[in-house]
């Protein structure tokens, strides 16, 4: 018995009026999630060319390891330190004009850092930095507009003061007691500064520098499994093309008696949870973070709920899961190995495109200047996780589910393979809130996962090869920030 009138009632008016409705529908809420990805986009992209004057003022000491600058930072010091050992041991020829260029990007670098540091707090972190990168007289000259700027009574005059003697007087480090202030209220920069213009055997100065290595294993190991990948994935796509050409490749989607309408239908349904999620994002970024996380992330997690639509519908749930694509295929073993396979092959088919791209549509610059609105949600590795969880249990699930599960079953059989798989992967490209280059990157992706769900029938493969994707990047961020602090 169906909560709502049931799909097979032709006579119902309901079913009628979804009938036509639907196809439009789809049309017009796919245009609405779009302007919502981009909208939200550009209100958080939106920028001020000068900081408000109680922003530049603001001597709050953030504790987060993980906020932008901060990672900034810490990356710039940990490499620059690393280069430098590497100079030093003579692990390769200096060459004149690289040790140049070098200098000039490190310069470059610092500018940068420094348009980024807005608050009294950052300035003075930012003047710590200077001095491990380009020396004390430069965190000198850093920090002398801050220290006239600041009065006696202010939270950061001491520290200052001590910053100031110790670039000053490069041969005596800090006392016991500035060097504990710093560290107390400053964190990592605090042991950098202690660290400063000692020798590696320090301790403070381990601690400031360690990671440094930890980062370079990262670029080499995914310059390795990049390297792997792009030979494998090659091997893969010669063989699927040659078994393509042999005819070896059938669609295996299996399609019920269930009016199509009503995949449509549950598609409206779930991205209708999904825009009220975006917009909830603007209309709560000023408000509490818990609260707002805990919404966002009930609305975002609800979207799953209503993909189970066609239940209360009047349809069984062995139904469902034949048309969705929600069943173990030829086995659950043979679509994890498919699945695999189909990610190697998306590696040489995403690089090359973006290479391409790159060449005939680079970039468009950032956008420069002070940010005008905060992300909701909470900061830390609280938002790191709650976004690696969406990232690769979210992602793969539900959005596999919706696109490659209720769209593409709606899609009329007339369409063809590629008719079905181009149209879904264009609609999964457009409705992510990237730049032109990543929307082609992210529909080229599309198109593996919706070949696989047109070969295997399952969405098991799919959602495999959506989840190595996307686990390969937040495992290389999260390994980045591990390392950086």
């Amino acid at each position: 018995m169906s909560v709502l009138p049931s799909v097979y009632n032709e006579d119902h008016p309901y079913n009628a009026w979804m009938r036509r409705v639907a196809p439009i529908g789809v049309v017009v809420l796919v245009g609405l999630v779009v302007f919502g990805q981009q909208f939200i986009s550009g209100f958080f992209s939106q920028t001020l060319e000068t900081p408000p004057e109680e922003m530049r003022a603001s001597e709050a000491l953030s504790d987060s390891d993980l906020d932008g600058f901060t990672v900034e930072c810490k990356a710039m010091v940990k490499f620059t330190a690393i280069e430098r050992k590497l100079a030093a041991s003579g692990a390769y020829d200096e060459d004149p004009q690289a040790t140049t260029d070098a200098s000039t990007e490190l310069a470059d670098a610092v500018s940068l850092l420094e348009e980024a540091a807005i608050s009294r707090t950052q300035r003075l972190r930012f003047g710590i930095v200077v001095a491990e990168l380009l020396g004390p007289g430069a965190a000198l000259e850093a920090l002398e507009p801050l220290a006239n700027e600041v009065g006696p009574a202010s939270v950061l005059s001491p520290d200052i003061a001590a910053l100031r003697k110790l670039y000053a007087e490069t041969s005596t480090p800090l006392d016991p007691a500035a060097r504990q202030a710093l560290i107390d209220r400053h964190g990592w920069f605090g042991w950098l500064a202690a660290g400063f213009g000692q020798n590696d055997s320090n301790s403070d100065r381990r601690w400031a520098l360690s990671g440094g290595r930890a980062l370079v294993a990262i670029g080499m190991l995914s310059t390795a499994m990049m390297l792997v990948g792009l030979l494998l994935g090659a091997v893969l796509i010669v063989v699927v093309l040659r078994k393509a050409h042999a005819g070896e490749f059938d669609s295996q989607v299996a399609r019920t008696d269930v009016p199509r309408f009503l995949y449509a239908e549950t598609f409206l349904v779930a991205q209708l949870v999904f825009l009220v999620y975006l917009f909830a994002n603007v209309l709560l970024h000023d408000a509490d973070p818990v609260a707002t996380s805990t919404v966002t992330e009930v609305l975002l997690w609800g979207e799953g709920l209503l993909l189970a639509w066609p239940l209360l519908r009047g349809v069984t749930f062995a139904t469902m899961r034949t048309d969705l694509g929600l069943h173990s295929g030829e086995s659950l073993i043979h679509e994890l190995v498919f699945g695999v396979g189909g990610w190697l092959i998306s590696v040489p088919v995403t690089f090359m495109i973006g290479w391409v791209l790159t060449v005939v549509m680079p970039d468009s610059e950032t956008p420069s200047g002070i940010p005008m609105f905060e992300r909701p949600g909470p900061g830390g590795w609280t938002a790191v996780v709650l976004g690696a969880i969406s990232a690769v249990v979210w992602a793969p699930l539900l959005e596999e589910t919706l696109f490659r599960g209720a769209l593409h079953r709606w899609l009329p059989n007339g369409l063809g393979v590629w008719g079905r798989v181009l149209m879904t992967s264009v609609i999964f490209g457009i409705v992510h809130p990237y730049s032109p280059q990543g929307l082609i990157q992210v529909g080229a992706a599309g198109v593996v996962f919706g070949l696989l769900r047109e070969w295997r029938g399952s969405l098991i493969a799919g959602m495999v090869c959506h989840f190595l994707h996307n686990a390969t990047i937040e495992g290389i961020n999260i390994g980045t920030l591990l390392a950086l602090n």
